[in-house]
Formats: structure tokens, sequence, C-alpha cells
């Protein structure tokens, strides 16, 4: 039987919006909210730990339209979370309350395209650019692939014992393609 969780009373302290929640352990849940706003509660909802992960004066002027944002700036990847707002990206692990991963100054202000809970990868894309940038949650370590043409979406597909991200470019906005790479973890 499935059952509605009043996430409006019981998190009152999360000022903005509800993206996610996951079960992490223990009867734990992790729960995103806009603005990089984390929050660790019980199984009765209860708060166990807030954290914003980026404190910015300006946020919802740079990223918010109409109280949401208009490109996902944080993600949760088991007991993770992470944002990517203001050219930082910051990786928290819930568990001990720790940071685990954190680089300022990064090129570009990315925002997330695709995120692989399976394979603990993040694929970040920033507006200004083509590459696309993917950080291994596991490795903490970036890759960058570049394109001639703007990536629209990853699908990721299994086949023959490989990962397989699909790409799907557009170019002069009216032809599409795919472009694949393959990807084994290891």
């Amino acid at each position: 039987m499935l059952q509605c969780i009043q996430i409006d009373n019981s998190l009152r302290s999360l000022d903005d919006r509800v993206l996610q929640i996951e079960y992490i352990s223990n009867n734990q849940y992790l729960v995103r909210a806009n603005q990089c706003n984390f929050a660790l509660v019980n199984q009765d909802w209860n708060i166990i730990n807030l954290q914003i992960l980026q404190n910015m004066q300006d946020y919802k002027g740079q990223y918010m339209i109409n109280g949401q944002e208009q490109f996902q700036k944080s993600f949760i990847i088991r007991q993770y979370g992470g944002c990517t707002a203001g050219n930082t990206l910051i990786l928290m692990n819930f568990t001990n309350l720790q940071i685990l991963f954190q680089q300022a100054d990064m090129d570009q202000d990315y925002f997330i395209l695709f995120v692989d809970q399976e394979n603990q990868i993040v694929f970040l894309k920033s507006n200004q650019y083509k590459d696309i940038q993917w950080f291994d949650v596991v490795t903490l370590k970036f890759q960058k692939i570049k394109f001639d043409y703007s990536v629209l979406a990853i699908f990721k597909m299994q086949q023959n014992g490989k990962i397989i991200y699909n790409f799907q470019i557009s170019y002069a906005q009216i032809q599409v393609k795919f472009n694949h790479i393959f990807y084994k973890k290891s």
C-alpha cells in the first residue's frame, strides 16, 4: 500500500520547493530542495540536519524563475548531496555530515544535465560551451568530452556488459543526431 507523505508540514524549515527524496539508510532519507538546500530526515520526517551547500545571496536572481530553478544545480546520489552553483562543485556525505569534495573557481558555471545513480556519475553542462564534463563520485574525478554541437540530452543504455551513454546533439536548431561513448566502470 502506498502512503503519501505530508512533507509540507514536516519539512517547514525548507523554505523552497522539495525536488527529490531518497532513502539512504537506517530509516533516514535525504531531501533535496531548490537553492542547494538539503535535509537529512528520519522515518517520521523529523529533521536531523539541514545543509545549504551554496549559500549565495543572489541565488534566486541568478538561477530561478517564478520560484523554480531554470537549470538543475543540485543532485543526490545515494548518501551524497551535491551542488554546482557559483562555479563551484561541493559534494557532501550525509551519513557522516562531512564535505567529501569541493572545487571552487571552476572554468564555467555548470548545471546538472544527467545523473546516473547506478554508476554514481553526474554529467555537467554549461550554457557557454558545448563541452560536457562528468564527475565520478566514486573516484572524485572529472572527465571532459568536447562536442562540435550543443548537447541536448543524455540517455543511458547497457549492452554486452558495457554502459553506453548516448548524447543527443543539435546543430542549427534543425537537425538532431546521436553520438555515443562507451564507458565501463572499473
